[in-house]
């Protein structure tokens, strides 16, 4: 007699899966509205007036009132010039003992030139501010005076020393002339004393720099207040 095997399960057999299609209902199409195109006519541009036309002096013409030559540039000068105060006025503002004498000073940079026969007096202890537009020449008669311009002629005087020719370093070794930017020009990182002593890198000597440095506290209490901040 034949026995059936316990334990085991006969497969089960899955139902077929049925495929369904669903059918998309179709869209609509959406009328297009009908849109009336506005044509937008611009007004006609008005002519644009014509300038007048200005007489202009001088070479070539441009988008300037005044054009200017050289030899009208140079009359000009010659005319400023001859408006300006005399030498013998410029004694008299000095009270005649003057400590710094420019005489028919004509300097520039390269073969530029910039000053043209400029004369100056100023006396010991006297300060003095030189006003005037841009390129009118204030800076080149400070460079003049330090050394950083070409002379063509003329003379620098400085305590009844001529400067003139003479370099930057060597006038401020022998005639005590310094030029000071407008601008912060000092070490940050360095004290007031340390700065000061920068400055006396032209003296043989160290202590000749801290005896100079000294001089200098000396005379301002509110730099020797402060020399080691």
């Amino acid at each position: 007699m034949a026995t059936k095997p316990t334990g085991t399960k006969a497969p089960a057999k899955k139902a077929p899966a049925k495929k369904t299609t669903a059918k998309k209902a179709p869209a609509k199409t959406a009328a297009k509205a009908s849109t009336a195109k506005k044509v937008v006519k611009k007004a006609p541009a008005s002519k644009a007036k014509t300038a007048q036309k200005k007489n202009i002096s001088g070479y070539g013409v441009g988008g300037v009132d005044v054009v200017m030559s050289v030899d009208q540039v140079a009359k000009e000068a010659a005319s400023i010039a001859a408006s300006g105060p005399t030498k013998a006025h410029l004694e008299e503002l000095a009270n005649n003992d003057a400590f710094l004498v420019i005489e028919d000073l004509r300097a520039g940079y390269g073969k530029m030139e910039i000053l043209h026969d400029f004369s100056l007096r100023i006396g010991k202890g006297q300060a003095l501010c030189l006003i005037g537009p841009n390129g009118a020449g204030k800076s080149t008669v400070l460079h003049s005076i330090f050394g950083f311009t070409n002379i063509f002629s003329g003379s620098i005087t400085v305590d009844g020393k001529n400067v003139t020719a003479l370099k930057p370093s060597e006038k401020l070794a022998s005639a005590g002339i310094a030029y000071i930017l407008q601008d912060k020009s000092v070490f940050p990182q360095m004290t007031v004393e340390e700065n000061l002593l920068m400055g006396g890198f032209l003296k043989n000597k160290p202590a000749e720099a801290k005896l100079a440095a000294e001089r200098v506290f000396d005379k301002y209490s509110r730099l020797a207040d402060r020399r080691n901040k």
